[in-house]
């Protein structure tokens, strides 16, 4: 299987890139990515762009054949331009380029790593961190409506992880399901990509459930 990557150095797409190599189901990564990643193997080439709101005819020649996307770009704080801009300027040029290309039958999948706090209700009132809960909803909200436009050949899936730490906490015993080590999002987020889902939204404690079991099949 093909898949495409965004990112690769930060803490949680490098945990993703090293899991992806590691799984025999993935034949090929693309990783688009704005400088060299650190990591080296056959399967994974890298694209180096600076500019992830235009997408050339190249580009577009090198992810021919994708099956998925995992779209890890960004940090939570990030604003705008990121969290808006840039995906949807991803997900509408994959839309435009790669849908036409599918087999018949064939589903492309894109996996848009989200977050917990935010809110898709766009009416509603919220106590803390507004803007950016709100921004992080409409985006969730716009793209799942890819979905709705090509119900046979596109599945949109917002993996929605709470905090997301390096291993098991010290207090993991009093954290109840409000974290999720770092190797257990990874791992749910590659099944994801690879087998699906049943819905679209994603919870915490979902991902955790699909990452422990991914991670003792591996």
């Amino acid at each position: 299987m093909k898949l495409i990557l965004t990112g690769g150095t930060g803490y949680i797409d490098s945990a993703v890139l090293k899991r992806l190599v590691a799984d025999t189901r993935i034949t090929s990564i693309v990783a688009l990515s704005r400088r060299e990643l650190p990591l080296q193997d056959a399967k994974l080439q890298t694209i180096i762009l600076k500019d992830f709101l235009h997408y050339d005819e190249s580009t577009f020649q090198q992810l021919h054949g994708a099956e998925a996307c995992l779209w890890c770009f960004g940090k939570a704080t990030s604003g705008k331009e990121v969290h808006l801009d840039m995906t949807m300027a991803a997900v509408n040029a994959l839309e435009s380029s790669l849908l036409p290309m599918l087999k018949p039958g064939q589903v492309f999948k894109f996996v848009y790593l989200s977050g917990h706090l935010a809110e898709g209700d766009q009416t509603k009132s919220l106590l803390f961190l507004r803007g950016l809960r709100k921004l992080r909803g409409e985006v969730e909200n716009k793209f799942i409506a890819i979905q709705e436009r090509h119900p046979h050949s596109w599945r949109s899936y917002v993996p929605r992880p709470s905090m997301v730490t390096n291993g098991e906490p010290l207090l993991s015993f009093a954290m109840g399901e409000i974290y999720i080590p770092v190797d257990e999002l990874a791992a749910a987020l590659v099944e994801v990509a690879v087998a699906g889902y049943e819905k679209e939204r994603i919870e915490n404690d979902e991902l955790r459930d699909t990452g422990t079991v991914a991670l003792l099949k591996a």
